[in-house]
C-alpha cells in the first residue's frame, strides 16, 4: 500500500506534467509546510517534492522566502474573501454579525495552520508590495464590515474597532494553531476548544 506522502508526491508530479511549474511548486510547498512545519521548510525540499531539479524554482522564485511570500499573498486573498462573504451572508437580525466574521477567521486559521503561520511569519518581508497590498486589502474588508455595523462612528473609531477585532482574533488564532491553549481544555477547564472559543466570543463585544 502506498504511503500517504507517496500519494502526495504523485499528485504533485502529475500537476507538473501539465506544464505549470510555479503552481506545482506552490502545491508542493503547501504539502511540505503541513508535514514539516514553517521552520523546516526549504526550497531544495520543495523542488524534490515537485520532482524537479534544485535549480528549477529559480525560474519563478529568488529563494524560499519568495515562494512563501506567494503563498502568503494567496492566503490573505482567500481569507479576505471569506471574511467579506461571511459578513454579507450573516443574518441581518443577528445581534452582532462581526462575531460571524471572527468565527470564520478562527476557522480559516485552524483549517490552514501552516499557511496561517506563513502569512504572519518573520521570514517574510512585510514591506513586499504584493504582500502588503494583500494584507491591507484583508484589513479593508474587515474595516468595511465594521463600518456597516457601526454607521455612526467616524473613521478613527472604525479603524480602532477594526484593529481591536483583528488583533484579538489573530492572537487567539495563533494560540490555537500553536497548541498553546491545550492546558485550558479538559475536565478542569473548558470542555473542548469550541467551548473556549464561545466563551471568548461572549466577552469580546464586537
Amino acid at each position: 500500500m502506498a504511503k500517504k506522502s507517496d500519494k502526495k508526491k504523485s499528485a504533485v508530479k502529475k500537476e507538473y506534467h501539465h506544464g505549470d511549474l510555479k503552481r506545482t511548486l506552490m502545491l508542493a510547498a503547501s504539502e511540505l509546510l503541513e508535514e514539516l512545519g514553517y521552520e523546516k521548510f526549504t526550497l531544495r525540499k520543495c523542488a524534490a517534492r515537485a520532482g524537479v531539479s534544485p535549480s528549477a524554482p529559480a525560474h519563478h522564485f529568488k529563494d524560499a522566502n519568495g515562494l512563501l511570500n506567494s503563498l502568503a499573498v494567496e492566503g490573505f486573498q482567500s481569507l479576505s474573501s471569506k471574511l467579506r462573504v461571511t459578513f454579507l451572508n450573516s443574518p441581518k437580525d443577528t445581534a452582532n454579525p462581526c462575531s460571524a466574521v471572527a468565527v470564520e477567521y478562527l476557522r480559516f486559521a485552524k483549517n490552514n495552520p501552516a499557511l496561517y503561520k506563513v502569512m504572519f511569519g518573520s521570514r517574510l518581508n512585510a514591506d513586499n508590495p504584493e504582500l502588503k497590498s494583500a494584507s491591507e486589502a484583508c484589513f479593508e474588508n474587515l474595516y468595511l464590515s465594521v463600518s456597516e455595523m457601526f454607521p455612526g462612528k467616524n473613521k478613527e473609531d472604525l479603524n480602532a474597532i477594526s484593529l481591536r477585532m483583528w488583533s484579538s482574533v489573530h492572537g487567539l488564532s495563533m494560540l490555537v494553531v500553536e497548541g498553546r491553549l491545550n492546558f485550558l481544555i479538559g475536565k478542569d477547564g473548558f470542555k473542548n476548544l469550541s467551548s473556549l472559543e464561545s466563551a471568548w466570543l461572549n466577552i469580546q463585544g464586537f
